[in-house]
């Protein structure tokens, strides 16, 4: 049986959720991470994800990986 090339709908968002679950470190996280996202299901709550601070590097730093 083939894979499809395109998801959508409930199987994707249930694949998509397996596998992030599957990826986490330590059954503690996975855990703690469903619940989470059962909870905000539910109850549809949305987090707070937001960058704070200053987002520049210091002085003299650049962002390139340097070959080593």
């Amino acid at each position: 049986m083939a894979i499809p090339r395109h998801m959508s709908g409930f199987p994707a968002w249930i694949t998509w959720l397996t596998v992030h679950i599957f990826f986490l470190i330590g059954f503690r996280n996975r855990v703690a991470v469903f619940a989470a996202w059962v909870w905000t299901y539910f109850t549809f709550t949305r987090g707070a994800r937001l960058i704070t601070g200053d987002q520049r590097l210091p002085a003299g730093k650049t962002s390139r990986c340097r070959p080593g």
